[in-house]
């Protein structure tokens, strides 16, 4: 609790804010005692604890298998796509199977052996004077420090780990390759162990989409480990985000700003990757609907839930969350059929945005 008190309390000491450092001058002090304590005091105990508590094992790894479904589907929708050149076909594959998740927390720190790492040889003293205080204390860092020559490190090294992200959907580490997850994405909304898989399929291809665009090379902005911009893949052939948006703005057939674009493409990659993973690997479980709905219309269901929200009908066209739904599910084939939709209307017209394909 020591230090999540002093990343509060920092900011709001006058002479800390003010004060400077030479070799960089833009840096202030309260940021630079902030950044020492978190690289420090990385991982908390407390957020640990807590991952630990409402992430257990078992349902941590019942979420990467989703993902690991959904990628396997990412690898050969790119191989199947005419427009992706040979070459940038084999590098966007080897980044799709070196990418890695970190849900949560890094893998170790869920196991019990995480408490060996924080074993000392800590003995109360005898008298509470304060030398002797000092010296035991000083005496097991060092015993802690030692011990860390038998501990191997975590798949990512705990000082770059955070559990907080900068955004609301946890981020993807372009130069890592790698997924963080944060514990606190995994509401029950999105994915809860005791509903039918369609639900938790439907509602994590909605999670990962964003995620999937960027692993594809797909992105206006990537990100380091430190939270930095950097360049972004080069002359990848894909430019998905160049190609696909003027059919969409025909068929909408009204204004539609870059940022609505930007958010119906990862959209409609993620329904289709988590559609097509569901379908192949359980396809043996899809008899079990809740009546009167098959198993893939509550696919479809359950990915709508996720941006379920308060709407006005006569705002629909141009909602946000409304046209989130809408215009991936109605360019996707396999909605209509499911729903026995009448070709030709709104939600399964004869000319499609095939924006996959």
């Amino acid at each position: 609790m020591i230090w999540k008190v002093l990343e509060k309390i920092i900011p709001n000491v006058p002479k800390l804010q003010k004060l400077q450092f030479k070799s960089s001058p833009k840096i202030s002090r309260s940021s630079y005692c902030i950044d020492e304590v978190r690289k420090h005091f990385t991982p908390n105990p407390i957020d640990v604890m807590y991952v630990r508590r409402r992430l257990p094992l078992k349902r941590r790894d019942m979420i990467k298998k989703i993902i690991a479904d959904m990628k396997a589907q990412l690898r050969m929708l790119v191989e199947r796509t005419p427009w992706i050149s040979t070459p940038d076909k084999y590098k966007i594959i080897t980044r799709i199977n070196g990418s890695t998740e970190i849900i949560g927390a890094p893998s170790d720190l869920f196991e019990d052996e995480i408490f060996d790492d924080m074993s000392t040889d800590w003995t109360v003293p005898k008298n509470d004077s304060y030398l002797e205080l000092l010296s035991h204390i000083e005496r097991s860092r060092q015993t802690w420090l030692y011990n860390q020559m038998y501990y191997r490190k975590s798949e990512v090294e705990i000082a770059k780990w955070k559990i907080t992200t900068s955004s609301g959907i946890g981020d993807y580490l372009y130069d890592k390759n790698v997924f963080i997850l944060p514990a606190t994405l995994f509401q029950k909304v999105v994915f809860d162990e005791e509903k039918p898989l369609y639900f938790n399929y439907g509602s994590m291809g909605t999670l990962m989409a964003h995620h999937f665009l960027q692993l594809l090379g797909e992105s206006s902005s990537f990100f380091d480990h430190d939270g930095n911009i950097i360049e972004p893949p080069s002359n990848l052939s894909t430019t998905l985000l160049f190609r696909k948006p003027d059919c969409l703005v025909r068929q909408l057939n009204t204004n539609v700003s870059k940022f609505m674009l930007d958010s119906l493409l990862p959209q409609a990659l993620g329904l289709q990757l988590s559609y097509s993973a569901f379908r192949k690997n359980h396809a043996a479980t899809m008899d079990s609907s809740i009546e009167p709905y098959s198993s893939e219309q509550l696919f479809w269901i359950s990915a709508a839930s996720y941006f379920c929200q308060p709407s006005n009908d006569d705002l629909n066209d141009k909602d946000l969350f409304s046209l989130l739904v809408s215009v991936p599910m109605r360019n996707n084939q396999h909605f209509g059929r499911d729903f026995n939709c009448t070709s030709g209307t709104r939600m399964n017209p004869k000319e499609r945005c095939d924006l996959f394909v």
